[in-house]
């Protein structure tokens, strides 16, 4: 029998809805609430690494994402001369232990919102929108949780999968430090280019990146150095557009092709700050997951990979053993916090660093190298 029998999840995002399908699959009654009226997903594409696509196998969802996105073998690290020129060509990170795996798959969020949706429905997930919770009162072994409809009841657990501004976070007592970047991601979606079929990164004063996300569909990312910021809050919409378009006037090879193309209406900012909640992440019967607990700049894209570990690794902890106890979130905290952290702490560096320092290897941090290849 699993150590919960009813569990609430509070927010409906990838984490919420990963952690919701997997629990009630190991035979645990889930309730999810979403403040939103409907799931909405934040952002153009998603990266999805070897560690996270393991997860979404656990999860169901292999399929459909391999089928719908677009599997990535190799990264590609070009230098930001007259040619674009190609510096490094190298495969992704992957776990020796699934050779059915691919280093990484990329998709579009809605696509993979939608798809989440389907698998928790199917799963026989209650999922409510347009609520959260009021209250959390813990008694013993469960949490009281009065509801904004009105409503109540009583849970064996309460995840809090509601995101870096995370209100169960903060109703929990849970705190944590907020590391100020600075720096801004900024992201579009455009027309395919011929010869970008894996990842396609350059890098000049800034950083820029190129991958398919579907049959039909390219995505792609421009960043500034943190170091090399102006005050973009100062800026109107279309100066800060101009330096960006500034920025890519230094990308070509496959770059000037998407300048060809280029819709500049489609730019979405994105700022890159991140926030760490001091371990350990449950209060009693209350825990936090996902960017409630750790969100990293995307610049080793391994937020939501990360974010997916947390729901494996509870819903196995769940459902394998007999009843929550120290030695449940012990082993929790052991398999989570430092993974969550060392993959923060290399973000936040590789975000802060200067500009001009050359091409580098996307994934040339050794460590978050070998947890991409690991565990969780």
């Amino acid at each position: 029998m699993p150590a919960v029998q009813h569990v609430l999840v509070i927010g409906a995002g990838p984490v919420g809805l990963t952690v919701a399908a997997l629990l009630a699959d190991g035979g645990v009654a889930v309730d999810v609430v979403e403040k939103r009226e409907a799931i909405t997903a934040v952002g153009a594409g998603l990266l999805l690494q070897n560690n996270a696509l393991r997860v979404i196998k656990k999860a169901g969802l292999f399929s459909r994402v391999t089928e719908a996105g677009h599997v990535l073998n190799t990264f590609t690290i070009r230098r930001a001369d007259a040619e674009g020129s190609v510096v490094m060509r190298e495969p992704f990170p992957r776990a020796a232990t699934d050779a059915a795996v691919p280093g990484a798959a990329a998709i579009s969020r809605p696509r993979f919102a939608r798809f989440l949706q389907e698998r928790v429905d199917e799963a026989g997930v209650k999922l409510r929108f347009g609520c959260t919770f009021r209250s959390l009162h813990q008694q013993g072994d469960s949490v009281r949780v009065e509801l904004t409809d009105g409503s109540h009841g009583d849970y064996d657990l309460v995840i809090g999968a509601d995101g870096v501004g995370s209100a169960v976070r903060d109703a929990a007592g849970i705190t944590g430090e907020r590391i100020t970047i600075n720096a801004i991601i900024w992201r579009f979606l455009g027309p395919p280019v011929d010869g970008v079929d894996d990842l396609d990164q350059i890098h000049g004063s800034g950083v820029g990146g190129l991958l398919p996300i579907g049959k039909d569909v390219l995505y792609g990312f421009v960043g500034d150095s943190a170091t090399a910021l102006p005050n973009w809050a100062s800026l109107s919409a279309d100066a800060a557009v101009d330096r960006v378009l500034g920025i890519m006037d230094e990308f070509h090879g496959p770059w000037d092709e998407v300048r060809r193309t280029f819709d500049r209406g489609s730019l979405r900012p994105m700022l890159q700050d991140a926030y760490l909640a001091d371990a350990p992440w449950n209060r009693g019967r209350i825990v936090v997951i996902g960017d409630a607990a750790h969100n990293s700049p995307p610049t080793f894209a391994q937020g939501a990979a990360q974010g997916l570990e947390d729901a494996l690794v509870l819903a196995e902890l769940l459902t394998d053993r007999s009843c929550v106890d120290e030695h449940l979130w012990a082993e929790f905290h052991a398999r989570r916090v430092d993974r969550a952290r060392t993959v923060l702490r290399a973000s936040v560096a590789r975000a802060k660093a200067p500009a001009g320092r050359g091409p580098e290897g996307f994934m040339d941090d050794e460590a978050v190298a070998h947890i991409i290849a690991t565990g969780p």
